[in-house]
């Protein structure tokens, strides 16, 4: 018998009808969440990860979401969990010694 992970997700009610969809992550797991409004991007590191890595993101922070608002390329808002940094295109976004920050655009 070996370990198995189970990720859950919220989504609100509303009534704007949410898409999720499980995107490629080499370290971790990585999920889409799309409306009319926004996009949503949920990173998770695995536990044994150095880094968790998606197209061209790149975090050590053990949690990451993001909202994109109408097809925007960066993010109007964040939550990061756990120390660390992310990365767009090898430049860096943010870099945390904290292990709960909020960022708001």
């Amino acid at each position: 018998d070996g370990e198995f992970e189970i990720t859950t997700l919220l989504l609100p009610k509303g009534p704007a009808s949410s898409v999720v969809e499980q995107t490629p992550v080499t370290g971790g797991r990585g999920f889409e969440i799309r409306n009319e409004q926004s996009r949503d991007i949920v990173l998770v590191r695995d536990r044994g990860a150095e880094l968790a890595k998606m197209a061209s993101w790149v975090s050590d922070f053990d949690c990451v979401w993001m909202r994109f608002i109408e097809g925007a390329s960066v993010p109007s808002e964040m939550v990061l969990l756990g120390k660390g940094r992310l990365e767009l295109a090898g430049g860096e976004i943010v870099e945390s010694s904290e292990q709960f920050l909020y960022v708001r655009n």
